[in-house]
């Protein structure tokens, strides 16, 4: 349990750590803001394009261990009623980002695709 709790203590620091870098980097109109989906959850940095036809946001998750590992990336399509990760090119594992800013780069992008669609 003290486990966990300094797992989410640690998504906590990072994700309002990272918060304005991610800013940074949003289009126009779009929004950024740390997220806990339910209290004992891990944070993340939720990013989500202006309200439109498609209902869609993106989830970064920061390292899990203290730091270590990298980022992930959650897509949740609301409009569609499907939720995913971006997965690496040509394999089936999710895919990973050495730095948040390469994670929010690769969350515009797929929120881009999901708005066009």
């Amino acid at each position: 349990m003290a486990h966990n709790r300094r797992v989410v203590a640690v998504s906590a620091r990072l994700a309002a750590a990272h918060l304005p870098e991610v800013r940074s980097l949003l289009p126009d109109g779009w929004s950024a803001a740390t997220s806990q989906a339910i209290s004992g959850a891990t944070h993340t940095i939720a990013i989500s394009p202006p309200v439109g036809a498609v209902d869609v946001s993106a989830y970064l998750s920061p390292p899990a261990c203290d730091g270590e590992g990298g980022w992930s990336v959650r897509i949740h399509n609301r409009t569609q009623g499907v939720g995913f990760p971006l997965y690496t090119a040509g394999g089936a594992h999710a895919a990973t980002y050495s730095t948040v800013l390469d994670a929010a780069a690769a969350a515009i992008t797929a929120l881009r695709c999901e708005i066009a669609e």
